[in-house]
Order: structure tokens, then sequence, then C-alpha cells
């Protein structure tokens, strides 16, 4: 019995161990990333109102500012998220599917609708408040339209938040 509790519990701590992989995503400045993305868009004569494109889920970390508004995920969103599966085999729908709802970031004044997972929405909801800064991890999905397609897995409080 002992063994079997020594095994569980040695089990259990390995898993705490490994946690978020924090050092997979590079930092970026998201204001910088859009903005790019936008320039891009302009430079290659596609207009932002008919702008569609699929990037292959790069992993990024940027401070954001919490807005502190959520809602569901919009169709349009629904159906580039569909669309990204398609074109990368590779990312698992039902990684996909933990996005259920979206939040409203703001960087350098420009507002910016996040998929959120499921599992991760209930903790920023009780430790962040309507304008403190977040660092948030992220897969960016390119973009649709004006819309920018990010994927928010997990966040951290910033100090003097």
């Amino acid at each position: 019995m002992k063994r079997i509790l020594c095994l569980i519990i040695f089990l259990c701590s390995s898993s705490f161990s490994q946690g978020f992989p924090y050092d997979k995503y590079s930092a970026i400045d998201l204001l910088d990333l859009i903005t790019t993305e936008d320039s891009y868009a302009k430079e290659s004569n596609i207009p932002l109102d008919n702008r569609y494109s699929i990037m292959p889920a790069v992993r990024y970390s940027s401070i954001v500012e919490y807005a502190g508004e959520k809602r569901e995920i919009s169709d349009v969103h629904k159906i580039h998220l569909a669309d990204v599966i398609k074109s990368i085999p590779s990312i698992p729908k039902a990684q996909i599917d933990t996005y259920t709802s979206e939040i409203l970031i703001k960087v350098g004044g420009k507002e910016v609708w996040a998929l959120i997972q499921e599992k991760v929405l209930p903790y920023l909801e009780r430790e962040i408040k309507v304008g403190d800064k977040v660092k948030i991890y992220y897969f960016y999905f390119g973009a649709h339209q004006r819309d920018h397609i990010i994927a928010i897995n997990e966040f951290e409080v910033q100090p003097g938040a």
C-alpha cells in the first residue's frame, strides 16, 4: 500500500513539474505583429476587408491590457478555426475545440478579440480586473479581414496590475 501511495505521489509531482511550456512562446509586441501583418496586406494590394490568411500556429507571448468583455466565439472566427484544422492537419481538432469564448484585449489603443481556452477563462476572470496588464501566451492563427486570430493558452498577472 505504501508503494502504491509513493508511486501516486511521484506521478503527480512529476506531472506538476512539467507544467506549462512558457519558454516555447517567443516574446513579441502584439501591436507590432498586427501592424506588420496589416502593412504586408496593404503592400501586397490585399484590401483588409478581403484578407484571409492562415498562419502555422506560431507561439507568442505579449503584454496586453484586459478590457473585461467576453463573448461567444464569432461565426467568422469559428470558420477560420475550421480552416486552420483543414490547412494544418498536425493541429488536433480537440485542441481547437478548447477555445470556447473570446475576450477583448487592448494593445497600444487597438482592441482585439482573442480566443481563450475554456479551462483558462475562469482563472483569468478571478485574477484580472478591467485595465490590468497581463502577459498572454497564445497562438497566432492569421487574420480574417480586419480581425487578427489569436488563441490564448495561458496568462500571467503582471506586477503592479
